[in-house]
């Protein structure tokens, strides 16, 4: 720590001084002195000082020397020949330094704005890192309480005596939650060993802006995240707050509502099992009409689910019955039958037979796993693996209404997960109405391609085509618009090689004029330069390559689209072949990325439907 200096102090702590002139004369044989007749004249300014002192002094040194001797320790980073290890030496170079600033040319405490401006140190670093480090130990201490419980448990022990593979579901759950409070603490750990030094650092130096009253309980929370960076969004909690997650690392706090909240009255949020208020709540909100109506929509837009289509009648005839034995029953594998639909949905080649694996894989699919997928990796199946071996099911009525909000949620995930299947799902329910240019009909036809590519494509097959032909092909005028696509390919391609000349002007690139030999030899100048501007090119280059893809991939998975809209394409793809050519080349050649939309130029395209 810090070391507080008592008054009338005259020199550095002698254990230190061999230790900081020893350092002084091996910067001065290093030749890597800091010259003050630089920073006087400008050659060398105030942040890159700072800059050369904070990556020569230890972080450590901030907190376990005084501010006399860690004044010296920077002293000795410049070209001082008559420093001396005592308090008025040092005090005497901090304030030469200081009147170089030209805004504080005098000071009566010359070594505390010495560190202050020239390391970024305040004067109360010692109370900010031991208060960060208590609340830091708490959140420790939390951690160690969970690890301690995990220890009791026989086949925790079993595995830390002698590592052994989780025999069933329960095992399973109890080492992935071990390992991830390991991993927490471990964390935790190195934070207060290291993160902590520096956020204290950084923080006693900080100025706290005026914030509205509004918001201030948000800057609050945003400031607590800084501070403890392993802290989470509790996101459940219906407002802004960070914390230790514990949900992630005790698997006893498991919440079987997290998936649920839609059905769940505010007031309940933080609730963390059903209550008898939820489960009447969510009796009155699912009515079997119109809740198996929204289901049944949500199917016809998910390729291979939709195959489900009667079962789930079923389910909604015996729920109208109040069949509820027969209800759970039929509901229950539903759950692992869609996880499995899921996995063919994405590119994992892998084949698994538990719920529990299942569901792990498909976390990596779905941005928002953490806040549910525990549930159904481990609740849920232990559910499943109860009922399976015994046929016997307590309060059937509650658990049935559980797992129809379970069974709706998953479709959700099927269709925000990130798999082109997915993507193209959520792209075609939204309808033709979100095709407005080039760009969104080559969305959709390089999702086809990777489909493609991952030999599932026959999969939605049907889908894609009766959203082709029968809905955007009988609402859009495809061909009115690539005739105005045709202007804009012409615009954008004139000004791109502007834009390219100009980058590239000695001597100019003409880079539709070019032969693509003598394009090749450029290719890292032109990637170099075009992400040096970004925007300013980017809307040019997508409407090229945009085009490019349209134009040689819709007569491909589109064969049967009106003669008239395959010969227009034909006739433009033969016009620009040149163009199009070398727009191919330089895409397969540069990493440029090409945004999901247009930003500056979208007013300027004729072919756009407002």
């Amino acid at each position: 720590m810090m070391v507080k200096e008592k008054s009338g102090i005259k020199s550095v702590n002698k254990k230190n001084v061999n230790i900081l002139d020893n350092h002084f004369n091996n910067n001065r044989m290093k030749g890597t002195l800091i010259n003050l007749k630089d920073y006087s004249q400008g050659r060398i300014d105030t942040k890159e000082i700072s800059k050369i002192l904070n990556s020569k002094i230890p972080i450590e040194d901030c907190f376990s020397l005084t501010p006399t001797e860690l004044a010296y320790k920077a002293l000795q980073h410049f070209n001082f020949r008559k420093l001396e290890n005592n308090k008025d030496s040092i005090t005497k170079y901090c304030q030469k330094i200081l009147f170089e600033t030209k805004f504080l040319r005098s000071s009566n405490n010359a070594i505390v704005h010495f560190l202050l401006i020239f390391m970024d140190i305040g004067k109360e670093i010692l109370n900010i890192k031991n208060i960060l480090e208590q609340q830091a130990r708490k959140h420790l201490s939390k951690v160690e309480e969970i690890l301690a419980f995990y220890k009791t448990q026989p086949f925790i022990i079993k595995y830390i005596a002698d590592p052994v593979k989780p025999g069933n579901n329960h095992e399973r759950m109890q080492l992935e939650f071990y390992k991830r409070a390991n991993a927490k603490k471990e964390e935790i750990v190195e934070y207060i060993l290291r993160g902590l030094l520096y956020r204290a650092k950084e923080k006693s130096v900080k100025n706290r802006s005026s914030r509205l009253e509004s918001i201030s309980k948000i800057f609050e929370q945003v400031d607590f995240h800084e501070d403890f960076p392993y802290t989470e969004l509790l996101s459940h909690t219906n407002k802004v707050v960070y914390d230790l997650n514990l949900e992630r690392i005790d698997y006893r706090l498991i919440n079987p509502l997290r998936n649920k909240v839609a059905y769940i009255d505010p007031k309940h949020f933080n609730s963390h099992n059903y209550t008898q208020t939820i489960n009447i709540g969510f009796e009155k909100k699912i009515k079997p009409g119109h809740f198996f109506e929204r289901l049944l929509q949500c199917l016809k837009g998910l390729p291979l689910i939709e195959e489900r289509k009667e079962i789930f009648k079923e389910m909604q005839y015996l729920l109208k019955q109040k069949k509820w034995y027969s209800l759970y029953a039929l509901a229950l594998p539903q759950v692992e039958g869609i996880f499995t639909e899921m996995l063919l949905i994405t590119d994992n080649k892998k084949s698994k037979n538990s719920l529990t694996d299942k569901a792990k894989i498909i976390r990596t699919y779905y941005e928002n796993s953490d806040y549910t997928m525990d549930y159904y990796e481990f609740n849920l199946a232990n559910l499943r693996n109860s009922f399976s071996h015994t046929g016997k099911i307590e309060n059937p009525k509650e658990k049935c209404y559980h797992l129809l909000i379970d069974i709706e949620y998953l479709l959700n995930i099927c269709i925000d997960m990130d798999t082109p299947i997915s993507k193209l799902s959520k792209l075609i329910r939204q309808g033709y109405h979100q095709i407005k240019n080039i760009g969104n009909f080559a969305a959709i036809l390089n999702l086809l391609e990777e489909i493609e590519n991952n030999k599932k494509l026959a999969s939605v097959k049907v889908m894609y085509e009766d959203f082709m032909y029968k809905e955007v092909l009988t609402n859009i005028d495809l061909i009115s618009m690539l005739k105005k696509l045709e202007k804009d390919f012409v615009n954008f391609a004139q000004e791109f090689n502007i834009s390219l000349n100009m980058l590239l002007h000695d001597p100019p690139l003409d880079f539709f004029s070019r032969p693509i030999k003598d394009i090749k030899p450029q290719t890292k100048l032109i990637e170099a330069k075009m992400n040096q501007i970004g925007l300013l090119i980017k809307d040019r280059y997508k409407l090229l390559v945009n085009t490019k893809e349209f134009l040689f991939k819709f007569p491909k998975y589109f064969p049967n689209a009106p003669a008239t809209i395959l010969k227009t394409i034909d006739n433009l793809k033969r016009k620009e072949d040149d163009k199009l050519r070398k727009i191919h080349f330089l895409n397969e050649h540069i990493n440029f990325n090409i945004d999901d939309h247009f930003f500056i130029y979208e007013k300027e395209m004729e072919h756009s439907i407002r």
